[in-house]
């Protein structure tokens, strides 16, 4: 019941929703634009999506041929490189035996975080931005190095930042995506008619632009050449431990890939004409199928890295489960990853996981007889071959699915026609496209030509989209929406760096004024008699020195000596209670 809640209320979240900028500067990878298509796809059974099977009729009458020589049909079938497979029924037993049931919820000191913001830094913790600062500090003390140097202007933003500042970055792009204002230029979004008071208050346009031109997540200098995901390895891996190590999952996990939008110049962008963005980076991820949490992910970095005896779906589905090994769950995976030899070695050690997918019809496992669609619809036929399940679902005239599967035994046709495994595929095949929907909805990315600024702005993404699902774990009756879980992470990041704002005595009265408005705070106006004097008098500062004008006040602001010419009487509304 409880993952039944939790995806109503995560899919009721989606349903409330509704010439770029180069951000972050040039590429700093120096790499070829190589654009790969990948052959993935996202892959449904509904009839619209279902795979297309042409009418077998060559094959269909040799089958029949074969059938009237033998007098009966077979009970025992091969494939083309010999696989045995039998049609007979098998005895029946629950597909429930000895699966422990697992309630998916934050684990190692998660389970005591109370808000979302406390969650959202058991992810993307305190380590890993101070890891941000100290990089990007290396990059900024360069350029500033080469700018004197050079004799080069060096303007006032042209300095080194801190953690306060870069949370307080990170909040900012996070209240970009709220208001879905991501793909609006920053000369927009900090322009005085048009803009949001809240940009202006937190940092100057001109500093955002220049942290966001050089934020760092390595030092060139250390990066491996054999690696191509170096200049964002170190953080992109403490972030997967990180959502590894806090989440216990539950039974069903989902294996799919989800796709960064990315245009730029990258040796292993991908192009997949199933997705949305259609180009970008591609990630393998395992999520939960309950609740759609990111568990572990696996950049796809090319056809390399992996045995040349297995295909790079079995590679992938073997390293991105590896946090649930031997811990017999069940995996649920499209027909790219679905092979029959990984069936037979998901059950085996150090795996001992139970999987579920489509499958293509080329595999030469496959029986010529399951490839036919039937005549009838909807119509369903299975077969086995030892502890492996295969279906050939045929929903509608001409459309036929293969579904193969370790998890569901049985050949029970349950609803509408549909066999038992087949709606099982249905319920958990979804997790990893809806956490990629959840991450678009508020997506904090930006056009960006630096492939690493496009990963950091998706880990960003995912750390939100995970730190509400381990809240909704916890606290499950309350229905926390997504805009109000950005609203107090943003608020909760932000709120050091202007609180340290106020400290300084120079800050425009209206950037303190909003400051204080932001903060829910109003300054008290000061005693009357409570106003700045010299004992001795001392000549204007805004008089010319012929005048010669003498006076004892001071400016409560900038405590120059002002005579009466010079000094203005304002309400506290008007000029800000903290001077007036």
């Amino acid at each position: 019941m409880m993952a039944y809640n939790l995806r109503t209320r995560v899919r009721d979240a989606l349903l409330q929703n509704e010439e770029e900028e180069d951000f972050g500067g040039e590429n700093s990878a120096e790499e070829d634009n190589v654009s790969v298509q990948s052959s993935t796809g996202s892959e449904t059974l509904d009839y619209s999506e279902a795979e297309d099977v042409e009418e077998m009729t060559l094959n269909q009458r040799i089958l029949e041929q074969r059938e009237r020589a033998r007098g009966r049909p077979s009970t025992t079938l091969r494939s083309k490189n010999n696989t045995k497979w039998s049609t007979l029924p098998r005895p029946r037993t629950s597909d429930r035996v000895n699966a422990e049931e697992r309630t998916p919820k934050p684990r190692n000191g998660a389970e005591n975080c109370n808000s979302v913001t406390e969650f959202w830094n058991c992810l993307f913790d305190e380590e890993m931005r101070n890891k941000i600062v100290e990089y990007t500090n290396i990059e900024i003390e360069d350029v500033c190095a080469k700018m004197m140097a050079d004799n080069a202007v060096m303007q006032t933003y042209y300095h080194t930042t801190d953690l306060k500042e870069i949370n307080a970055f990170i909040a900012l792009l996070y209240y970009s995506g709220l208001w879905k204002s991501n793909h609006v230029s920053i000369k927009e979004i900090w322009s005085n008619t048009s803009g949001y008071n809240l940009y202006r208050s937190a940092m100057p346009k001109s500093r955002f632009q220049f942290l966001a031109n050089h934020l760092r997540f390595d030092v060139r200098q250390n990066r491996s050449g054999d690696d191509r995901l170096s200049p964002i390895r170190e953080l992109w891996d403490k972030f997967i431990r990180n959502c590894e190590y806090y989440y216990e999952p539950s039974n069903d996990t989902t294996v799919d890939e989800q796709l960064l939008s990315f245009r730029g110049r990258c040796k292993f962008r991908m192009y997949i004409k199933s997705k949305p963005d259609k180009y970008g980076l591609k990630i393998i991820t395992l999520n939960d199928a309950q609740n759609f949490y990111l568990i572990n992910g696996i950049l796809y970095l090319g056809k390399t890295g992996h045995p040349s005896n297995e295909s790079s779906g079995e590679f992938f589905v073997k390293k991105v489960t590896t946090p649930i090994h031997g811990t017999d769950r069940s995996i649920t995976c499209d027909n790219w990853f679905t092979t029959y030899p990984l069936l037979k070695d998901m059950l085996k050690d150090p795996y001992n996981m139970k999987l579920t997918g489509t499958i293509r019809k080329n595999k030469k496992e496959i029986l010529n007889e399951m490839k036919i669609a039937s005549k009838e619809v909807p119509s369903s036929k299975f077969c086995h071959s030892g502890d492996i399940t295969l279906v050939s679902y045929t929903p509608k005239k001409h459309k036929l699915v293969l579904v193969v599967s370790t998890k569901i035994i049985t050949t029970n046709i349950v609803d509408n026609g549909k066999p038992q495994m087949i709606l099982y595929y249905n319920k958990t095949k979804g997790g990893t496209d809806v956490f990629d929907k959840l991450c678009h909805a508020y997506t904090t990315a930006r056009a960006t030509k630096r492939w690493p600024m496009r990963f950091f702005f998706g880990m960003l993404d995912q750390a939100q989209v995970n730190a509400r699902i381990l809240y909704t774990c916890k606290y499950l009756e309350k229905n926390l929406s997504a805009k109000s879980a950005l609203k107090q992470l943003v608020f909760s990041l932000l709120e050091p760096y202007l609180r340290e704002k106020l400290e300084n005595a120079t800050l425009r009265t209206d950037i303190r004024k909003s400051i204080l408005l932001i903060l829910g705070e109003n300054a008290e106006a000061p005693p009357q008699g409570d106003r700045p004097e010299l004992q001795k008098r001392a000549r204007c500062a805004l008089c010319s020195y012929k005048k010669d004008r003498k006076t004892k006040r001071l400016c409560r602001c900038c405590l120059r000596p002002m005579c009466e010419e010079h000094q203005a009487y304002i309400c506290n509304d008007c000029g800000g209670t903290e001077y007036f």
